[in-house]
């Protein structure tokens, strides 16, 4: 509402606004609140849309990493998604029933400061075949001691997937594995894991995410991870997609 000081109307009057500038009074068109039409509509839409989704995955991944992790991979996996699922023409995936691996996500490191090559001489190898997720961890006698972690004499790694319903729009740990810690000296044996993956989406498109960490200890018994945001070595090993069914 307009009101009158020092003789000079000011304030909001109808569709107009009032106000004093360098002594004279000027009246402007109050603005109005566009409502999105069209393609603008559309592309607001869709990137709520993956705003949803990314929040689901990244909160599991954050999880997993002990939230030690770069802030800026969110917008990383955003933007992948976007690309990917949320255009409004040119889709770069199409459906499929077999898995297709993202390439993008390949050893995506969730925290920079230390990656898990720095770490190990061989590193995990991953894929699907037949709806089996097949993850080798090969042996590796000797860990880089170079590992700037004070007091830490054991290490051990976790594994977790996640699946993601595109339909249903959750986001979900389907599988978590820690090895047992061992003695940093004498490194971790080569394991081979195999992880079914039940195709129970509602329309059968779906991602699966591999995420691999590494994790300190001060001893065998002791309690709490010695991980910190300076040397958290955790990645995506690889993340895919499946389509609708024919």
């Amino acid at each position: 509402m307009a009101v009158v000081k020092n003789g000079k109307l000011r304030g909001r009057q109808g569709n107009s606004v009032h106000r004093v500038y360098r002594g004279q009074e000027i009246v402007q068109s109050y603005p109005r609140t566009l409502k999105p039409r069209g393609h603008t509509l559309i592309e607001n839409q869709l990137f709520g849309e993956c705003s949803r989704m990314n929040a689901g995955i990244y909160k599991l991944i954050r999880d997993f990493a002990l939230e030690h992790l770069d802030f800026a991979l969110s917008w990383k996996t955003m933007a992948i998604w976007k690309r990917l699922f949320f255009k409004r023409k040119g889709q770069e995936i199409p459906d499929s029933k077999s898995w297709k691996k993202i390439e993008d996500f390949t050893n995506l490191p969730v925290n920079e400061n230390i990656l898990i090559g720095d770490i190990l001489d061989e590193l995990p190898e991953v894929d699907i075949h037949k709806d089996k997720l097949f993850f080798l961890m090969p042996e590796n006698k000797m860990i880089n001691k170079v590992v700037p972690v004070k007091n830490a004499f054991f290490i051990e790694y976790s594994v977790s997937a996640i699946q993601y319903d595109f339909q249903l729009r959750i986001a979900e740990v389907i599988y978590a594995m820690n090895s047992g810690r061992q003695e940093i000296d004498k490194g971790f044996e080569e394991k081979m894991l195999e992880i079914e993956l039940v195709d129970d989406c509602s329309n059968g498109e779906t991602l699966v995410i591999l995420c691999f960490g590494l994790r300190f200890f001060l001893s065998s018994e002791s309690y709490g991870y010695l991980n910190s945001k300076e040397v958290n070595p955790t990645e995506i090993l690889g993340v895919w997609y499946k389509g609708r069914q024919a």
